[in-house]
């Protein structure tokens, strides 16, 4: 008997907010994330969630250590 494998390898980035008192949703990013989609990303973000001008002026970005976290385009 030969082993069989039925299982493909998923990716899936889930991203989601919260800003005092306000929660921003979960969004699925469904492209391959890297440095410069991700930058993308977040400048989109304040655009697309209808965020609060006083909690946009004032919030601060947590990265959970990702690579495209680091990426010279996001820093």
């Amino acid at each position: 008997m030969q082993p069989r494998t039925t299982q493909q390898y998923l990716s899936v980035n889930v991203w989601a907010g919260i800003l005092g008192d306000f929660f921003i949703e979960p969004c699925l990013l469904c492209i391959p994330m890297d440095g410069r989609a991700y930058r993308i990303f977040l400048q989109v973000l304040q655009e697309v969630f209808d965020v609060p001008p006083s909690l946009r002026c004032s919030s601060w970005y947590q990265h959970d250590g990702a690579p495209p976290h680091y990426g010279i385009l996001v820093q």
